[in-house]
């Protein structure tokens, strides 16, 4: 059975009211859930409070999902939904510093242990943090694509279908997001 089969399959259950099989889905999509809505409004305990309602709704309206096999993709949509309209109401959050963010340099770890060179680790989170910066100032429908199509690596096709969009307004938005990207860069 492949994954999708399986996910329809929990879908199914957790319809009829199984929580196990709901338990089955949280489980699978939790990861990917988390990083959406983290993307979305920076801040961890915002995310959590976030995917709580959000999973809440998924369960509420699970028998609307006509697609069952399509789950992954329709509820990071929930959370992505759920994330905007949480950021509409906190619009002072946005300008926030991350908490942490300082530490980015400790946390790099080098690929290989022909030792440690402090100027290399540097460019990589300088990097790092100019690319994530120039993602944050992107339109939100710009910086849920570019997050969902390189951060969850979901094709342009899941990514139209989850945001309910066609596609050429979804490769539309990667293209002007990278092209901003670039010049920023």
């Amino acid at each position: 059975m492949n994954d999708q089969t399986a996910i329809a399959e929990l879908v199914r259950k957790a319809a009829q009211g199984d929580q196990g099989a709901f338990n089955s889905l949280y489980l699978r999509t939790r990861d990917r859930a988390y990083f959406v809505a983290h993307s979305i409004t920076k801040n961890e305990q915002d995310a959590l409070d976030i995917l709580q309602e959000a999973y809440l709704k998924a369960w509420q309206s699970l028998d609307s999902l006509e697609q069952p096999e399509l789950f992954g993709a329709w509820f990071r949509q929930i959370t992505g939904n759920t994330a905007k309209n949480f950021i509409k109401k906190q619009k002072p959050w946005l300008f926030v510093p991350k908490n942490g963010e300082e530490n980015d340099v400790l946390d790099w770890q080098p690929e290989n242990d022909t030792g440690y060179i402090p100027d290399a680790a540097m460019d990589v989170v300088e990097t790092r943090r100019l690319i994530m910066e120039l993602v944050d100032a992107l339109p939100e429908d710009q910086r849920l694509c570019v997050l969902l199509y390189y951060y969850d690596e979901m094709s342009v096709g899941d990514i139209a279908a989850a945001l309910k969009v066609p596609v050429g307004t979804v490769k539309n938005r990667l293209f002007v997001a990278r092209q901003k990207i670039s010049k920023g860069v």
